[in-house]
């Protein structure tokens, strides 16, 4: 499949624990809507609930769709972009705890 347009290769949902004492929104209802969002978030505040160092990523491999399922429950405040990736962060708050969200594209 090659078409003339830009196309993402490859785009991952990534998350992990926020730095400390960042402002989040909070998505606790609309992450139900998301399956993608609800997979990564729980993964998160499992393990996060285990393991307290604050440094644990997880990420999932987005298919066709989930991308503007995504974009349209998080509020993306945060971009950078170089040659060949392109990431959207936001800081959300689920369950009581702050987590960094961030759309990676790889560009093709």
């Amino acid at each position: 499949m090659h078409s003339g347009s830009l196309k993402f290769e490859d785009t991952w949902l990534e998350v992990r624990a926020c730095e400390g004492g960042e402002a989040a929104a909070s998505i606790d209802s609309r992450i139900l809507e998301v399956p993608a969002l609800s997979e990564v978030l729980e993964a998160a505040a499992n393990t996060n609930a285990k393991h307290s160092s604050g440094m644990w990523d997880y990420s999932r491999r987005l298919v066709a769709g989930e991308i503007e399922q995504i974009k349209g429950v998080v509020e993306f405040n945060s971009k950078a972009e170089d040659a060949k990736s392109i990431s959207l962060s936001a800081n959300v708050a689920y369950r009581g705890s702050c987590y960094t969200l961030t759309l990676f594209a790889i560009k093709g």
